[in-house]
């Protein structure tokens, strides 16, 4: 069954949609993320993700974070905070500071991707300070992105996860393939992708900058098609239209979270592959998709992932036209 998620504004599943519209499932919480209401059309579905979109254990009733194991029955973690003796005011059981109205706990630890509210940087935040060349600055807001990351910069797409060494730390992995978006330039044998505002604004032009969101619930197989369906892929129709060799296997949908763009329609954007180097707007990997989506599928914990697009180092890339292994 083909789902659509659709949340509140901590990122909890509040309605459940099939791919034509309809609601198979209404659900509502206690602040605490006890479940309230529970609401199916049928007996056949009961979504996995719940309370702040991570997945309900539903013989125990637990609900996994990545960290710990949270007891929204009780309120709170079933485990001590890892890292709490930096917070020695807050009890180690406690939820998002007894504020979960507002707050969210991305996997139980405050080892999270950050995004500064004023500039909009992004960086990843230990109990330390932050990991690279940029010092916390006090006083500022952040929002808390979660323990998982993509960024796409105009040549390269990265996901950033966490992973628990030896001693119990957690450690900062990533993994880049090569990719690009928009429609390219043709000059002689090049390639050419251009990045600037006024290609961001342009109806064949690249994924505009921001901030996206990608859920790993909405991804969509090309295989899970019906033979009617592929057939239309193969006139340019259907829901894959020029089917694999346009899309590849499979894509990811992306979601608007701070963009501006002016005329593009902000909810078509998608994470695909293909046989060739660019497509309108989306972030093309070509023959990188099965390994990205591999990778993503293995090692990525939470279902919202957050997405930043920053072409502040890319604004032109040129590359040699049908060069494979670029």
């Amino acid at each position: 069954m083909k789902i659509h998620y659709h949340s509140d504004h901590l990122g909890s599943a509040s309605f459940v949609t099939d791919i034509g519209g309809y609601v198979v499932q209404h659900l509502q919480y206690l602040p605490y993320g006890e479940l309230f209401v529970s609401q199916r059309n049928t007996e056949e579905f009961d979504s996995r993700y719940k309370f702040t979109a991570k997945e309900l254990d539903n013989e125990t009733s637990y609900t996994y974070f990545g960290a710990r194991y949270y007891d929204s029955e009780l309120s709170g973690w079933l485990s001590v905070d890892p890292m709490s003796d930096k917070y020695p005011s807050l009890s180690p059981y406690c939820y998002t500071a007894d504020n979960p109205v507002v707050l969210v706990d991305p996997n139980g630890t405050y080892v999270d991707w950050y995004r500064n509210k004023t500039t909009g940087e992004i960086k990843w935040f230990d109990r330390e300070g932050v990991q690279g060349e940029i010092e916390v600055i006090y006083g500022e807001e952040y929002e808390n992105l979660g323990s998982e990351l993509l960024k796409f910069n105009g040549k390269k797409l990265t996901y950033y996860w966490q992973t628990k060494t030896k001693e119990g730390k957690l450690q900062l992995n990533k993994k880049s393939w090569n990719a690009v978006s928009g429609r390219p330039l043709k000059d002689k044998n090049n390639l050419i992708f251009d990045y600037s505002k006024k290609s961001q604004n342009s109806k064949n032009g690249p994924i505009p900058e921001g901030l996206w969101g990608l859920k790993k619930s909405g991804i969509q197989y090309w295989e899970d098609q019906s033979l009617l369906d592929k057939l239309l892929n193969k006139l340019g129709r259907g829901e894959f239209p020029g089917g694999l060799n346009s899309w590849g296997e499979n894509r990811w949908w992306l979601d608007p979270v701070d963009v501006n763009a002016k005329n593009r329609d902000l909810n078509s954007f998608t994470i695909h592959g293909g046989i060739n180097w660019g497509s309108r707007g989306c972030i093309d990997l070509t023959h990188n998709l099965n390994d990205f989506t591999k990778t993503l599928l293995k090692y990525g914990k939470n279902n919202n992932i957050f997405l930043q697009v920053d072409y502040s180092r890319n604004k032109n890339l040129r590359i040699i036209q049908y060069q494979w292994g670029w």
